[in-house]
């Protein structure tokens, strides 16, 4: 068969298939039912388990496919309304067996820990993650993008939660673990009777820096090896009854807000006191098994832990992750994004304004499955936004409304087809909408291509504007791979006038040309130090389109390391050419002048193995910084004494020194992290920051009670401290703001 043959073939196939004329099965492992329910008392060791089939591991790292060398096994039915996990992580020396951490999402390599997930729509894509320690800590996670990330980036979201209880036991023959996980907390698509899903196991050995894993898994992917849901085993679950969850989760808040503002003469400044009282609710509903709607009333974010402080060098906005509960359940359905350089759809845009809290006065959202297609559709109300001095609106009441459409191809069960649009509109008619079609094809082994089109309009927009400068469009070709020849080939084009409203974007009106090639070795039992390491080499071009000037250009060759110890080294430079730049800010006081600059830096990281009683994240960086020398240390220790208390200190020094200029740019940023965990349920933190730039130290603290998954009783302690009070006049207060709040949040299952 010739290649226009092949191309034919694999076109009607591919058509067949998408008509339903053509299908495939193949035969699946059963997830069992129970004679009796077990109890879940972390002694996985009742007659109920015993009819119940043996999942043995075997190594993932540091020599794939090889024997574990501690014995273990996990095991999986179902009886009820509920899922039951149990795992048996034997071991020769249990006295070295380590539970660093009672926190509550938790996974660090100090600890030994056991895990399972669970692709519940079994798209080879997405999966459920459900981990402990033989401390008996809970942490659950989002699994997207087939395990697949680009560091520092991981693929799983870790700040989502759901309802489910294990238990842990330790002997003289090692540690062991129950789950029950109710079929509530999952969606998934159910035909004739039967559920198909993807299932995978885990456990991480601390003082071996072992992982091993079930079904057998090439480490070829790297560290996220055992995250990919297109390696999980199939399985089926017959005879599982249907439930739909019913939750409602209403909160009351009160505290009080002490804010510092000038006066009216502006000679000194005067405390205002504002008191808080508030309550909302929010509510899940199961539309279905595999779709679920979340309703929000007057949803409030207090709870959530502060950013951490950034020091920005860039003439780009600086990118913060998702945090609030709300937007992260099945969050991956509404990414849509454009490689690095931006996405459709970024939900801090709703609810946050310049470091600012807008408030939500209310809405919902609908995700899941329906047939072949997964779906995402949100709207939420914001309200207004006005200056707390003046009472001047700084923002209108918006809707903000998303709505995701996305296919597996039929042909390819790890390629995807996908649109997204989303709106932006006041009361006073002024609108902004984004539209655009997205989709991964997976053309052979690890080599994808993915691609991304979309464009946006508003009500101020200017007739002529043409379609172009409107419109966004990515393409790539990449091979997903830690191991071997590996490749990441990209190109984006922005228009001018491009404005997703409820998207992020670094840059505008841009082409970039992007190459990455990399080479990796994964040298198992034959290397005594080795466990992987990397060449690579990284360039990339901005073209600005209005003129064909080539903005910017970089060039960055890398080699990293992990030792068998799990030390880890990572040596790149990066040779950088801007051209034709605007001046630049990086404080009140010291810019970067309109021009051209060539100039290369170098930057050295290493990471101490995080299995002992205290780790040493840092990294150096020096070299030349457009027409200045710069030099950049960050230092970050953590300590973990028992598996109650953490202390995490760091330091990071930027220095920046243009002497033809006389201009020096200077700052320190400053952090101490204690966190004392009396039990899994009870714990308190302090996180305090300070940055030079702002002169300013950021503190939080918060309390926090979780007697079981769903009821939470929060104290939150918050404070701006200001330094060097003196320089100003008239003289800083102490504290800017000041806030203490409670907050009480019970939620009533229903079903």
């Amino acid at each position: 068969m010739n290649l226009t043959q092949f191309l034919f073939a694999y076109f009607f196939l591919f058509i067949f298939q998408f008509l339903g004329l053509v299908s495939y099965s193949q035969s699946r492992a059963v997830v069992q039912k129970f004679d009796e329910e077990p109890s879940i008392d972390g002694s996985p060791f009742e007659s109920a388990w015993d009819k119940i089939d043996d999942r043995e591991f075997y190594m993932l790292n540091p020599v794939s496919g090889g024997p574990p060398s501690q014995r273990g096994k996990a095991k999986i039915g179902h009886f009820g309304k509920n899922l039951y996990v149990a795992g048996y992580m034997y071991d020769s020396e249990p006295d070295k067996i380590r539970a660093k951490s009672k926190k509550r999402d938790e996974m660090s390599g100090a600890s030994d820990f056991f895990g399972v997930s669970l692709d519940t729509y079994n798209d080879n894509e997405n999966a459920l993650f459900f981990l402990t320690t033989p401390a008996g800590l809970r942490l659950d996670a989002q699994i997207f993008n087939d395990g697949q990330a680009t560091p520092p980036a991981i693929p799983m979201q870790r700040d989502w939660n759901t309802l489910w209880e294990v238990k842990t036991s330790l002997n003289r023959d090692g540690w062991f673990a129950e789950m029950l996980i109710p079929l509530s907390s999952l969606r998934y698509t159910k035909v004739e009777g039967k559920v198909s899903m993807g299932l995978s196991f885990f456990r991480y050995i601390s003082r071996l820096a072992e992982a091993d894993i079930y079904p057998k898994t090439s480490n070829e992917w790297g560290f996220w090896s055992a995250t990919k849901p297109s390696q999980f085993e199939d399985v089926q679950i017959i005879g599982i009854e249907s439930i739909n969850p019913l939750y409602f989760s209403p909160y009351l808040l009160g505290g009080i807000e002490r804010k510092a503002s000038l006066n009216n003469e502006e000679t000194a400044y005067q405390n205002s006191t504002k008191w808080e009282k508030q309550a909302g609710m929010d509510v899940k509903i199961g539309l279905s098994k595999s779709l679920t709607l979340d309703l929000t009333i007057n949803t409030d974010f207090a709870q959530v832990e502060a950013d951490d402080q950034m020091i920005n060098l860039t003439r780009f906005s600086l990118f913060f992750p998702e945090k609030r509960q709300f937007f992260l359940e099945r969050a991956s359905i509404f990414d849509f994004k454009f490689g690095n350089t931006g996405q459709l759809f970024y939900s801090r845009t709703i609810g946050l304004f310049e470091d600012k809290m807008v408030p939500i006065w209310g809405g919902g959202r609908i995700t899941g499955r329906s047939g072949p297609w997964d779906i995402g559709v949100l709207s939420l109300q914001t309200g207004f936004l006005r200056d707390e001095n003046t009472g001047e609106e700084i923002l209108p009441s918006y809707n903000n409304s998303v709505a995701r459409l996305r296919r597996k191809i039929p042909i390819n069960s790890n390629s995807y087809i996908g649109g997204l649009f989303t709106s932006k509109f006041d009361m006073n008619g002024h609108y902004y909408l984004s539209y655009g079609a997205d989709g991964i094809i997976n053309i052979a082994g690890n080599d994808y291509i993915n691609l991304a089109l979309a464009s946006t309009t508003e009500s101020n927009l200017q007739s002529e504007t043409d379609l172009t400068d409107l419109s966004k469009i990515f393409l790539q070709w990449e091979r997903r791979t830690y191991e071997g020849f590996g490749y990441d080939l990209n190109y984006t084009r922005a228009g001018e006038s491009f404005n997703p409203a409820l998207g992020f974007e670094y840059r505008s009106d841009f082409s970039r040309y992007n190459t990455k090639f990399s080479y990796g070795f994964i040298p198992g039992d034959k290397s005594k130090y080795l466990k992987q390491h990397q060449f690579s080499i990284d360039a990339f071009t901005y073209v600005r389109n209005r003129d064909n000037v080539a903005e910017s250009v970089s060039i960055e060759p890398a080699y990293s390391l992990n030792t068998n110890e799990n030390h880890q080294f990572n040596f790149s430079s990066t040779l950088s050419w801007e051209n034709d730049i605007d001046t630049f800010y990086l404080s009140d006081d010291v810019y970067v002048p309109a021009g051209n600059y060539s100039f290369a830096d170098l930057l050295v990281y290493y990471q101490t193995p995080s299995f002992n009683f205290g780790y040493l994240y840092s990294y150096y960086r020096t070299g030349k910084y457009y027409d200045g020398w710069i030099n950049s240390i960050n230092i970050t220790p953590s300590l973990t004494i028992g598996s109650s208390l953490q202390i995490q200190p760091g330091y990071g020094l930027t220095d920046i020194n243009f002497g033809e200029r006389d201009q020096r740019f200077l700052s320190h940023l400053m952090m101490l992290k204690i966190l004392y965990m009396y039990s899994i349920s009870l714990s308190a933190s302090s996180y305090i920051q300070y940055n030079s730039l702002i002169d300013r130290a950021i503190w939080n603290i918060r309390f926090r009670y979780n007697p079981k998954e769903g009821n939470d009783l929060y104290l939150v302690y918050n404070d701006v401290l200001n330094s060097s009070r003196d320089e100003y006049s008239p003289p800083l207060p102490v504290s800017s703001q000041r806030t203490f709040l409670i907050k009480y949040t019970h939620t009533f299952r229903i079903r």
